[in-house]
């Protein structure tokens, strides 16, 4: 890239964005910027898809200067050179308040994540500006396993929210209180420890939401609670929760135990 390429390519910008959000080209540039990274020095535009995978058709957009830098634009499409012509975007339209233009014109490109049909995009700038040059498009495909991960968290905190897992504590027990943390719940089964060894696992009956558990000794204790459908399937495991079981004395001096 000389430099006279690398100036007509910082008047034309590039900017992508999901097709949903094509009415609202500065929402887009806000929520989701960094999609498009260019590099320079080996002739690559890097298309990053945004973290949620399910999101996979795209619009690559030349709107800054078109009018001025552009004289031609080509897309190769699996291999085959393919002419775009510019489409004119009312001025009213939020997409032309972006670029501040009163005709403003934009090259519009589909980008599938799926087909990736689109692999290189030819400039051909008007009056000679320079030379043609041509640049490689890669897609960067977001991380599948962060977005599953993210979902399973979301669903969890969803189902936790749910369960309403509350407990409090008398002198030598301690109550456990929950819902059922969606429709296919069936059953509850409540583990207890105390330095990290298991002492017991209770299950609870379908029709009961709380578990009192009595004879425990001071010190302090945790338990995890998990919920499961009627295959017997864990569809909640909570987080280890801790309690204190203290004296008497201990409460009436405030250093009773909440629940965390």
């Amino acid at each position: 890239m000389d430099k006279y390429q690398e100036y007509l390519l910082k008047k034309l910008g590039f900017i992508m964005c999901s097709t949903k959000e094509l009415d609202d080209i500065p929402q887009a540039i806000r929520s989701k910027n960094n999609c498009v990274e260019l590099k320079k020095d080996k002739g690559v535009l890097i298309l990053k898809q945004y973290a949620d995978i399910t999101i996979t058709n795209y619009a690559l957009i030349l709107g800054k200067q078109v009018v001025e830098c552009l004289g031609r634009l080509l897309v190769s499409k699996n291999e085959a050179w393919e002419e775009f012509l510019p489409v004119g975007i009312d001025a009213k339209h939020s997409f032309g308040s972006t670029f501040g233009f009163d005709n403003p014109q934009a090259y519009i490109i589909p980008i599938d994540f799926d087909k990736k049909e689109m692999n290189k995009i030819k400039m051909v700038f008007r009056n000679n500006l320079a030379d043609d040059y041509t640049l490689e498009l890669r897609y960067k495909e977001a991380d599948k396993q962060a977005y599953y991960a993210q979902k399973e968290q979301e669903r969890n905190d969803t189902l936790l929210a749910s369960a309403a897992i509350k407990c409090s504590t008398g002198t030598d027990l301690v109550n456990i209180y929950f819902q059922p943390c969606n429709d296919d719940y069936a059953r509850t089964e409540i583990i207890l420890y105390r330095d990290e060894q298991m002492l017991a696992k209770y299950k609870v009956d379908e029709e009961c939401f709380f578990k009192a558990i009595t004879g425990l000794a001071y010190g302090t204790y945790k338990f995890i609670l998990k919920q499961y459908d009627k295959d017997n399937n864990i569809i909640l495991e909570s987080d280890p929760t801790s309690f204190k079981i203290e004296s008497a004395t201990a409460h009436i001096y405030g250093k009773g135990f909440v629940c965390n």
